[in-house]
């Protein structure tokens, strides 16, 4: 099998210094776990690896596509959720209205709006949430819950369900591990296994892959790093505490 995420040598720099890399690795696992802690550059790396944003030095590979040569066509082949300052959620939008509007988004031009029923949101949500009552599923939310009132997991997962509206060939997750509740965390990580079974394979950030979540899952899983073993890294925007914005790292990798 070929290489779902491949880079050499690749490495983001701006003028405060390096983000993340040079690395190089391979993974052809459905599920892949970029890790490092806060200020390693994982955001950004996640970003490289969807088309997002363009490496200093170095090359990829995402699914067969060389990076930063053909970064538009990864971008329509890859779905990213859970980025801070990219994909947030509305807090005070229903679960419907995010649908329907991210529906628009990713449809063709010429087609008609239309609002979500609650039939609609079943319909797009159980592929992630999981069928309601089978074992393993989340609860769905109503198309009229406001955000707000979802759980930090319903939140995660609505994003995951987001960026699969446009039958990504590659999902592209960051920070799974905001998720703070253990068990939590788990059933996501559960959700992500089984899309990763259906055929949409997984390329998620964490802190630190824990064999402990992920050898349960029943899926094969791969650990690439961010940098080589004691690299200095600037604060790269991992979290919403960091100075480092998202907005200036895109604009200083796209120069």
């Amino acid at each position: 099998m070929s290489a779902i995420v491949r880079a050499e040598d690749l490495g983001l720099e701006t003028k405060r210094g390096p983000v993340y890399g040079p690395v190089s690795f391979a993974s052809d696992t459905p599920i892949t776990v970029v890790e490092g802690g806060p200020g390693s550059g994982k955001t950004a790396l996640l970003l490289t690896l969807a088309g997002r944003m363009s490496p200093s030095v170095g090359t990829a590979w995402t699914l067969g596509a060389e990076l930063p040569r053909r970064q538009r066509a990864v971008q329509k082949r890859t779905g990213i959720a859970g980025f801070h300052d990219i994909d947030d959620l509305e807090d005070t939008a229903t679960v419907a209205a995010a649908l329907a509007e991210r529906a628009a988004w990713v449809g063709p031009w010429w087609a008609l709006s239309r609002r979500f029923h609650e039939d609609d949101v079943r319909e797009a949500l159980v592929p992630v949430f999981g069928e309601p009552g089978a074992a393993g599923a989340v609860d769905l939310p109503a198309g009229a819950t406001l955000i707000r009132d979802l759980s930090e997991l319903q939140a995660v997962l609505l994003q995951i369900a987001l960026a699969t509206l446009a039958e990504p060939e590659l999902l592209v997750l960051d920070r799974i591990d905001r998720i703070q509740a253990d068990a939590d965390r788990a059933a996501a990580w559960r959700r992500l296994a089984v899309l990763a079974r259906r055929g949409t394979p997984c390329l998620v950030s964490v802190a630190d892959a824990r064999p402990a979540e992920l050898d349960p899952l029943g899926v094969a899983w791969t650990a690439i790093p961010t940098a080589p073993a004691g690299t200095p890294h600037h604060a790269a925007p991992d979290s919403v505490t960091e100075p480092v914005s998202l907005e200036s790292l895109l604009e200083a990798s796209n120069k």
